[in-house]
């Protein structure tokens, strides 16, 4: 899975390289970004290419924990994010690494993974407008006097799909109440814009690091059919593939990253050697 990345660069660079003709929010640095945080996406509307920051993952009705990512194996099968791919709402994660944790000895070890070039990286994504998951019911008894039980229903909780096929990790829960929370303030209830992103099977790089999964990272000239929704989804879904191991390298990092409060460059900083494939 891909469970925290960071988003480095500024405006201007994001701009040149994403070819980005309209912000409906501005981006700023960041080291350490977490599910229910801001994503700053690119997306088309318009004819134009759009960043703007959504919020990713959500807690569905269905479940306990925060869903982020979708699996391309099980894409075409969910019941939740297939409709999205066929509907065209696709998307691109502005990042220029991501971490993940491999867990040895009791222990958590965070390592961060970045192009060999330490250019961006344009994660493969979906977005949609979510409605935020309803309160469970209240039940409370009747005053003393009344022999009788009232039974009180706020936001009653409305079925939804059940939760799609995940793979392990894939839906870890978290809770992200730090800098960087989800994009503005919206009425209770209202939709929020929301993004996930897709994962494939690992590549030699992630196999040698020990994890399982891995973003799917879409290069520039694929861009432009991922992103227009009159695409068919017989040309998109074969760009859901892993990248070239030779083109990446990867090293662990301090702990630090473990905590969503800690957003700084020191996140990304090598505790040893760098990896390669």
């Amino acid at each position: 899975m891909c469970g925290r990345y960071s988003r480095t660069r500024n405006k201007q660079e994001i701009t040149e390289f994403f070819y980005v003709e309209e912000f409906a929010s501005e981006p700023i640095p960041r080291w350490n970004i977490g599910p229910m945080q801001s994503a700053g996406v690119v997306l088309s509307r318009g004819g134009k290419r759009v960043y703007q920051d959504l919020q990713w993952g959500f807690k569905p009705p269905w479940g306990k924990t925060t869903l982020i990512n979708s699996r391309a194996d099980h894409l075409l099968e969910s019941r939740f994010f297939s409709p999205l791919l066929r509907a065209g709402k696709r998307c691109l994660f502005v990042a220029d690494g991501y971490y993940e944790f491999v867990e040895k000895d009791g222990l958590s070890l965070p390592f961060y993974t970045t192009l060999r070039d330490r250019g961006f990286m344009a994660f493969a994504g979906l977005w949609d407008d979510v409605k935020p998951s309803p309160a469970a019911p209240k039940v409370r008894k009747a005053k003393p006097e009344s022999s009788q039980l009232t039974f009180s229903f706020e936001a009653p909780p409305q079925e939804g799909d059940a939760a799609p096929a995940m793979g392990r990790g894939e839906d870890r829960p978290t809770d992200a109440s730090a800098k960087g929370g989800g994009p503005g303030e919206l009425p209770d209830g209202a939709p929020r814009p929301t993004a996930f992103i897709i994962t494939t099977e690992p590549n030699a790089l992630m196999l040698q690091v020990g994890h399982d999964r891995m973003p799917v990272i879409l290069d520039p000239p694929s861009w432009e059919a991922w992103l227009d929704a009159r695409t068919p989804v017989a040309e998109v879904f074969p760009l859901l593939k892993m990248l070239d191991p030779a083109r990446m390298q990867s090293w662990f990092v301090r702990p630090l990253v473990n905590r969503l409060a800690h957003d700084a460059p020191d996140c990304i900083e090598a505790v040893g050697g760098v990896l390669t494939a």
